[in-house]
């Protein structure tokens, strides 16, 4: 199970953010992660130089997932395994009411997001990306660890991830910096191109703005009382 989740995925990297004015807010946007070419490769060194030329560019951000609320990642199998073992649970047993077995869950492959990114990329301007995988929405401090990156309101994850949060016990914070849920990949751009990159993303992926960048640190999601400042 393990071996065929690594042939099919691969890690997105990212930009880092240069200075920005925090003061008039950052919208964030979250792509749905997946394996990426070598144009998004091209693309993403391209924006880090841009960075590094453009200090005074005003940003926002805008997030985007694919429609099942994205697919498990590699990282967090072993804690989905020991959830259904816990609860006496196997590969053939079903998802709560959805009446899809669990190993079907498990090994549906992530939603490959290169197409619909590049699209964006060509039709505005873009200052940042980062993977949500590993490590949860904990990545996006990776962007500027002395920026807050507020979301405040996050993409519904699917419901196996709350079919296992349920089965498990699991506090919220746990799944958020373990499992996407929902997130899987995170744009920066400035403002006036969000709308652009929505529709741009739309209608492949679920897109829509997810919350901003304010002065501070770390990563927080107000609703759910959770936040990180740290990776």
């Amino acid at each position: 199970m393990d071996s065929k989740l690594e042939e099919r995925e691969a890690p997105a990297g990212g930009a880092a953010i240069d200075r920005v004015y925090a003061e008039q807010g950052i919208s964030l946007l979250v792509l749905g992660k997946g394996k990426v070419g070598s144009e998004l490769l091209e693309q993403i060194r391209a924006q880090r130089t841009e960075l590094e030329r453009d200090y005074d560019t005003v940003l926002r951000v805008v997030g985007v997932g694919d429609r099942r609320g994205t697919a498990f990642d590699e990282d967090g199998l072993d804690l989905a395994r020991r959830i259904l073992r816990d609860a006496s649970l196997t590969v053939f047993d079903k998802v709560g009411d959805s009446g899809r077995p669990w190993g079907e869950e498990l090994l549906e492959p992530t939603a490959i997001y290169v197409r619909p990114v590049l699209r964006a990329l060509r039709r505005a301007k873009v200052h940042g990306m980062a993977h949500i995988t590993g490590g949860g929405l904990r990545n996006l401090i990776r962007l500027k660890p002395k920026l807050e990156f507020r979301i405040t309101e996050p993409l519904d994850p699917s419901p196996m991830f709350r079919e296992l949060q349920s089965l498990g016990g699991i506090e919220d914070r746990e799944m958020y910096q373990t499992f996407n849920m929902g997130m899987g990949f995170a744009v920066i751009a400035p403002e006036p191109e969000a709308k652009a990159i929505v529709r741009a993303l739309r209608p492949e992926v679920n897109a829509r703005i997810v919350g901003e960048v304010v002065r501070g640190a770390g990563v927080s999601v107000p609703s759910l009382g959770l936040a990180w400042t740290k990776y």
